[in-house]
């Protein structure tokens, strides 16, 4: 399969582990501490408070990246004999402490660990397994395969056809993303023979592209079979190109999808699986992914704050903790296909906390509003610390606001899914192979 040619892109690959196992290497660059003594005794006094202040502590963690947070709670570990992550669950609850717990583990082990919860459960959480798997590159699905065979000894994609006792097309993309790996459309259609023992690949459509002398052609031909399946809710060949095209070669057959028919293919899957949601949603994940990593994300954080806070909130704070340190566009994004920013749609969600929580991690500064008084005038550390007390203050209130936020949520506007594909990024050249990132 795909993860056998692939060699991992990131440094520390699915060596890191957390408590689940001893570390193997540590990511290239990376000092045994990590980070500095100061820095380190400014987040181990905001952590052992009383009271945490998560703004002012998300605040000061998203000064370093995962890797080193996730050193200095070995660190801490090592200095204390108390387990950070532990000593934080004490102190945090609900989606706070979510996303901070996850800004200590490394994208590999986050998402590892994301897989294996989602199949933990008396009934599969499709929506959390839809999230992780379905904006996973080439090179981390791999390492992710990798990773879950170490961590907990047996196959990811076993594990999910087992848990899940179905034929859904989010479970049959979701497996094909984890086992697949992405080729140029004439490099495919040049080994028929190979993908022929592979039951769920149309060998006679593979073997007729094989005769088509130019990409071109070739990308064509992909279009009129999907503008043929589409109409007849035939998604076999999408989800093939879902999964093994590059992300260039399917942005291209997306545009002379709409040469051919007039209607982008984005809005016709929506309308084709108007009735069946989990499999609409994935289907649109994948297919934003391919166009901007930032815009699945964005299309993530959109889906959950439209459905309201207190029903989604889960899928907000995936959106969060899976796209903030590798795609810090979604708040760009996310602003140019929705139009309106994300700060006001979070902000009205009245969350208190949470909601500050967010903005931090996505970097989003609230403007300065010269009538605002002090709090305006203030640094970072300080407007964060605010607004935790602030929040802390009115905790009692958090239910109403959840109620009001549903009721915005659902009045959030939400553009046609064809304006939303003629929004969405192309692949720069140098993501013609792989999305950048995860």
């Amino acid at each position: 399969m795909g993860c056998a040619a692939s060699t991992p892109d990131v440094a520390d690959a699915t060596a890191v582990m957390g408590n689940h196992g001893p570390e193997k290497h540590r990511a290239k660059g990376m000092s045994n501490k990590g980070i500095s003594l100061k820095s380190m005794e400014s987040i181990r006094s905001a952590i052992e408070s009383l009271l945490i202040n998560e703004p002012e502590l998300t605040k000061l963690m998203t000064s370093f990246s995962k890797e080193h947070l996730f050193m200095f709670a070995k660190d801490y570990q090592t200095q204390t004999g108390t387990d950070l992550l532990s000593l934080l669950r004490e102190k945090l609850n609900g989606p706070l402490e979510k996303l901070i717990l996850s800004s200590f583990k490394p994208d590999v082990t986050l998402r590892t660990e994301l897989i294996r919860e989602s199949l933990q459960g008396k009934a599969t959480d499709i929506e959390q397994l839809t999230d992780v798997v379905l904006t996973l590159s080439e090179s981390r699905a791999c390492e992710i395969v990798q990773n879950y065979d170490l961590l907990y000894g047996g196959s990811v994609i076993t594990d999910i056809r087992h848990d899940y006792n179905g034929d859904k097309l989010w479970q049959r993309l979701i497996t094909r993303i984890l086992s697949s790996k992405r080729v140029s459309r004439s490099s495919l259609a040049m080994q028929s023979t190979t993908l022929a023992s592979d039951g769920d690949v149309d060998t006679h459509a593979v073997g007729a592209e094989a005769n088509t002398g130019t990409l071109g052609k070739l990308l064509v031909a992909d279009a009129e079979r999907l503008v043929m399946d589409i109409r007849e809710r035939n998604f076999e060949h999408l989800l093939l190109l879902m999964a093994t095209a590059l992300p260039a070669e399917y942005v291209s057959i997306c545009k002379k999808y709409f040469e051919m028919k007039g209607t982008v293919l984005r809005q016709d899957i929506a309308d084709a699986l108007e009735h069946r949601p989990e499999e609409r949603y994935a289907l649109l994940l994948a297919h934003d992914y391919l166009h901007s990593p930032a815009a699945a994300y964005a299309f993530m954080a959109h889906t959950a704050l439209v459905a309201g806070i207190s029903r989604d909130d889960a899928r907000l704070t995936r959106a969060a903790i899976l796209s903030y340190e590798e795609h810090p566009d979604v708040p760009a994004v996310y602003r140019e296909l929705y139009g309106v920013t994300l700060e006001d749609a979070i902000e009205k969600t009245g969350t208190g906390s949470y909601e500050s929580t967010l903005l931090i991690l996505w970097k989003i500064d609230r403007p300065k509003d010269p009538a605002a008084g002090p709090e305006a005038e203030n640094g970072p550390a300080e407007t964060a610390a605010h607004a935790g007390n602030k929040a802390k203050q009115s905790s009692k209130g958090n239910k109403k606001s959840d109620s009001k936020a549903d009721k915005e949520g659902a009045a959030t506007p939400v553009l046609q899914n064809d304006t939303v594909e003629e929004r969405l990024p192309t692949p720069a050249a140098s993501e013609s192979s792989t999305p950048r990132g995860d």
